[in-house]
């Protein structure tokens, strides 16, 4: 009796992974098509950042940073600075579009790249249901190719993904760099996930004003990034760096943002504390 429970208990979990694989699957394909429609939509991002030490207090205080979402002259998308909160200027007086987005290329946002990846993991677990949401937990995957720099960051990961049960979009990531080895070069520089940071991602879905579910539109409206408690080298926030008012003390940076979406072509007036932004 005992063998057949176990055998019954052995073929659920595997039935459970190869249904969480499945399910990560559509996630990973709603998360695609998900991306080619923010040539739709507009956004602005407020982003704060601190460091604390190991005992959780704050050590250190960045200009708050204002983001807007802009169109290259050959229709990609970037995330040019629109203001610090110390006033120094985001770009020269004049800037086009172009030129405002190559001052934010040096900067690589590794965490959401590595979480993209996440998705195509075969560990996961189903480890609840509702009537709106699918709770994935999901291990390390060694499995992932390691000629794949991004895929060798995935396979350092663990976490937990809710997905939306009516769309498969994963509308929530909570995960953790568990082992080493996350490292990318881009240009010059190098980027690099240490052991022991964590994310946080949570989208909210935009409707279409014309009622047109197609071009619904699932953005990251919280992010919360925190790495492991180290010794401090030259902070770089986006593409601005910030040399440490206590180089000697361990103590891990905290990245938080919030977005406000919308939708391509409309009137809005977005406001952040007291000073609107108008948008087109």
């Amino acid at each position: 009796m005992i063998r057949l429970v176990l055998a019954a208990a052995l073929a659920t979990a595997t039935l459970t992974a190869q249904d969480a694989t499945a399910l990560l699957a559509k996630a990973n394909d709603a998360f695609q098509k998900n991306q080619a429609k923010m040539v739709n939509w507009n956004w602005t991002v407020e982003e704060r950042a601190f460091t604390r030490d190991t005992a959780g207090k704050t050590v250190q205080e960045f200009p708050v940073v204002k983001a807007e979402s802009i169109v290259r002259s050959d229709g990609r998308r970037c995330e040019a600075i629109l203001s610090w909160s110390d006033g120094t200027p985001p770009y020269p007086e004049g800037a086009d579009n172009d030129t405002r987005c190559q001052l934010v290329e040096t900067d690589l946002n590794l965490s959401t790249m590595a979480l993209d990846k996440l998705l195509q993991s075969r560990m996961g677990t189903i480890s609840a249901e509702t009537a709106t949401d699918t709770t994935i937990v999901i291990l390390p995957d060694k499995h992932l190719p390691s000629s794949d720099p991004l895929a060798k960051c995935a396979a350092a990961i663990a976490g937990t993904v809710h997905l939306d049960r009516a769309t498969f979009f994963p509308k929530s990531i909570h995960a953790e760099v568990v082992a080493g080895g996350c490292r990318i070069k881009h240009g010059h520089q190098e980027w690099w996930l240490d052991k022991g940071t964590t994310f946080e991602l949570d989208y909210t879905l935009q409707h279409d004003r014309a009622g047109r579910a197609e071009n619904d539109f699932w953005i990251v409206t919280r992010k919360r990034v925190e790495t492991a408690p180290e010794k401090p080298g030259i902070y770089v926030m986006r593409a601005r760096k910030f040399a440490p008012n206590a180089p000697k003390m361990k103590q891990g940076l905290v990245s938080e943002s919030r977005t406000i979406a919308q939708q391509f072509g409309a009137q809005s007036t977005i406001t952040f504390g007291d000073e609107p932004v108008k948008k087109p």
